[in-house]
């Protein structure tokens, strides 16, 4: 099942028509198929990618046995860079980072090389260009995520999804069309984690009915006052979620 897209972080990402142009002359083609997992493992670890069609999603997986959702790539996007930049200066690999396909996702390959090739770099500074930026972008947001994965309580950020989604649909019935689990991992989170934040939520009135696909709001004034809070932490009226 495709997750909306309302539940990644995404980015709008620079694109060079003459550099795509170019960058694809030098690749070779694959294909992946859907719900496919690419690991950032030593086989793929001196290459990058273009996404020609298809998206994929960055995944960590952390050593508490929890999935956090990084950021979800589409058409267009490189990925993979850092590790092949890095490639001949350092021998650790990053094995908890996986790549996840959504659909069938059509890629171009390249080596790493050609990141660390002078003479490249001269010739085709729109590339290098595109990579910076590209990059510059994948780092922030992936930062940002890491960010919220520890240092904001689950209770708070389910909150402010539910806010968005109710000012976006002007709705108090909140239609999620994912999983708990898949919604937990959104959040970075374990499932029973965010079970005891949604029960809690429904002891206070804040959130009424639940179903598979969503939930009903019954205080939009309370929902803003959690979402509104600067830490996870409890405060007067406000509660936090282990």
């Amino acid at each position: 099942m495709d997750i909306p897209a309302q539940f990644f972080y995404q980015a709008t990402m620079p694109k060079s028509e003459s550099a795509i142009k170019t960058i694809l002359s030098i690749g070779s083609e694959c294909t992946l198929p859907k719900h496919y997992d690419l690991y950032a493992s030593d086989q793929i670890a001196n290459m990058f990618f273009y996404i020609h069609s298809g998206s994929i999603s960055i995944y960590h997986d952390m050593p508490d046995g929890k999935t956090l959702h990084i950021l979800k790539l589409c058409q267009g996007n490189l990925f993979g860079i850092s590790g092949a930049l890095a490639y001949q200066f350092t021998n650790y690999r990053c094995y908890e980072v996986r790549y996840h396909t959504h659909s069938a996702v059509k890629l171009y390959k390249f080596s790493g090389d050609i990141l660390r090739d002078h003479s490249f770099i001269m010739e085709h500074p729109d590339i290098i260009s595109e990579i910076l930026l590209q990059q510059s972008i994948k780092t922030f947001m992936m930062h940002n995520a890491f960010t919220q994965a520890n240092s904001e309580a689950v209770l708070q950020s389910f909150c402010r999804l539910a806010l968005r989604l109710y000012k976006e649909n002007q709705s108090r019935d909140v239609f999620l069309g994912i999983s708990q689990t898949e919604l937990a991992n959104r959040f970075g989170v374990h499932r029973t984690t965010l079970n005891r934040a949604i029960r809690k939520l429904k002891d206070l009135g804040v959130i009424t009915a639940c179903t598979r696909d969503g939930f009903v709001i019954g205080d939009v004034d309370r929902l803003s006052f959690f979402a509104a809070q600067a830490d996870g932490g409890t405060k007067p009226g406000a509660f936090s979620a282990e």
